[in-house]
């Protein structure tokens, strides 16, 4: 498949490698849905996707591990030694690799303990209650600071237990109601940070605090958290957005993702599409995250968009892919985020029917300068048998001058 784009660039796209099928017959939301890419060591990818319910109950569940040392054209089930069985692996500094595994919830419950009197709430699919952190017994403190994670060393090849530290700084604990109460879930890292100027940057919504003059917020928002010991403690440097960034438009703002934009500034995509639909969110950063500016709904990308994904190239490009419903891929030719080519569309469809399909959540890895892989879910794929199938996806996109050769 191939789309020129009429600005001196052709975009091509290789047939999808299916790298797992549901069992026939699978159709209820959340199984085998929520597709991940991440860097593995030695130069290998691990694709990882969700197996259980959407629901904060299922957090810390066994997930699936596939690793590709081909770039992507073939994939080999994994369960490696000592690394954690969910999780998604990422590279940092000194040639390490960490992974922060989905964290299983307190339970608040079950542990014999009362929760203080909740300071605010907020609609989120279901009624979310919020805590002060340092008002909840000391267990939960710990549970949301100490964390546990897995490290790779290049010295020994091997992944080791350790803890990281996620800062408690006016920290919020949110429990949703219905089957998930009683459930304190921590945070984990669903993109990989970005590397800048010797630091980790991570844009995180897991984590909720109070807005910076000390008020609640009434719903999600986005804070940019830096590491400056190679990801063992986090700190909140800023609050990206709050839930009411755009005004007159509250929204949860959830699934955020960095990228370096092409003059090495980063830029933030945001979903905000909850009860309603609608466009992604995006902002930028001229001083390694601790201010955020020029935000703006993505209108033109359509007014929808779920877990976005981020890819800056060497070649000077971003891409940007999202979902649901169907899967698109826009980009940005100038590499600054602040314009965006008209999307293609990888997979229509149906805004009626936005559980059919496909999930819409993509990801999107670098392999080369000028190629990258685009992970994503098709409900609908045919097997040997002719039967249809929920299917996770991969393809390779490259791109070349439409005047001359691969850039």
């Amino acid at each position: 498949m191939e789309h020129d784009l009429g600005t001196g660039y052709k975009i091509h796209l290789d047939e999808p490698v299916i790298v797992s099928m549901a069992a026939p017959g699978e159709t209820r939301w959340g199984r085998h849905q929520f597709v991940r890419l991440s860097r593995y060591p030695e130069d290998k990818i691990l694709l990882r996707f969700h197996a259980g319910a959407d629901s904060v109950t299922a957090y810390g569940e066994d997930e699936p591990a596939f690793l590709s040392a081909d770039s992507g054209h073939t994939w080999t089930a994994y369960e490696g030694e000592g690394f954690p069985a969910t999780g998604s692996s990422f590279a940092v500094f000194n040639d390490e690799f960490l992974c922060v595994p989905h964290a299983v919830p307190f339970n608040v419950k079950a542990a014999g303990l009362n929760l203080p009197e909740p300071v605010g709430t907020f609609f989120s699919y279901r009624n979310v209650n919020l805590y002060r952190a340092d008002q909840c017994a000391e267990a939960i403190q710990t549970h949301l600071n100490r964390q546990v994670c897995t490290r790779w060393h290049p010295e020994t090849a091997e992944w080791v237990n350790e803890y990281l530290s996620w800062d408690s700084r006016h920290r919020l604990v949110w429990i949703a109601q219905g089957e998930e109460a009683d459930r304190v879930s921590g945070t984990w890292t669903e993109h990989a940070p970005i590397q800048l100027d010797g630091e980790l940057l991570y844009a995180d919504y897991r984590a909720s605090y109070l807005m910076d003059d000390e008020s609640v917020p009434q719903g999600c928002g986005v804070a940019c958290m830096v590491s400056m010991d190679n990801g063992r403690t986090w700190q909140k440097r800023a609050t990206i957005v709050g839930p009411n960034g755009i005004p007159g438009s509250a929204s949860n703002m959830t699934e955020p993702v960095l990228a370096l934009d092409v003059n090495k500034n980063p830029v933030c995509v945001i979903r905000r599409a909850d009860q309603e639909q609608k466009s992604l969110l995006i902002t930028f950063s001229k001083d390694k995250g601790q201010t955020w500016e020029g935000l703006r709904p993505l209108d033109e990308l359509g007014p929808f968009g779920v877990f976005p994904s981020l890819v800056s190239l060497d070649c000077g490009l971003l891409g940007l892919s999202y979902g649901r419903p169907g899967v698109h891929l826009t980009f940005s030719l100038d590499g600054t985020g602040h314009s965006w080519d008209k999307p293609i569309t990888i997979l229509p469809g149906d805004r009626d029917l936005l559980s059919t399909k496909t999930d819409g959540y993509t990801d999107l890895i670098p392999i080369g300068p000028d190629e990258f892989l685009l992970a994503y879910t098709d409900f609908e794929t045919k097997d040997e048998m002719g039967r249809l199938r929920k299917a996770v996806l991969v393809r390779r996109v490259w791109i070349s001058r439409s005047t001359g050769g691969v850039i």
